[in-house]
């Protein structure tokens, strides 16, 4: 299990404010808002990063070094436009069923501080990217 303090998630960001100026997508135009927020697993803090005007929320570890470099993040770019046809099944949402079936990532339930769910596609590499986001990227 992995603790974070409150040092961390400062140096997290900061760490973000080092490439804020930066585009988060190759077609970003402008420069976008990027939030630092944070879910848990468990009792495993998970450090995330937003982007309202990308309609992007994915775990910061995928951020390294001013480039985009983990699973998460390489789904997105592979199902971006492909129009994936989501279905729900057995009620599930459209984004749990692209997340399994099409991205082979597993869904989890997470939770901010104030006990809110919210659900994830969890990648073999402990990267993370909101339902929502990768169902709005397959459209």
């Amino acid at each position: 299990m992995i603790k974070v303090n409150a040092f961390v998630l400062i140096g997290v960001v900061l760490a973000l404010n080092s490439f804020a100026n930066e585009p988060v997508a190759e077609n970003a135009r402008d420069r976008l808002e990027q939030i630092a927020e944070s879910y848990y697993l468990g009792k495993e803090e998970i450090p995330f990063i937003s982007v309202p005007l990308e309609r992007l929320t994915i775990s910061a570890n995928c951020r390294v070094g001013g480039e985009w470099n983990c699973k998460a993040w390489e789904e997105l770019q592979r199902l971006n436009g492909k129009k994936t046809k989501a279905v729900s099944h057995q009620g599930s949402s459209p984004g749990s069923y692209i997340c399994e079936k099409a991205a082979h990532g597993k869904v989890v339930i997470v939770v901010d501080k104030d006990r809110n769910e919210r659900s994830f596609c969890k990648f073999p590499d402990r990267s993370y990217v909101d339902i929502g986001t990768l169902w709005f990227y397959s459209k």
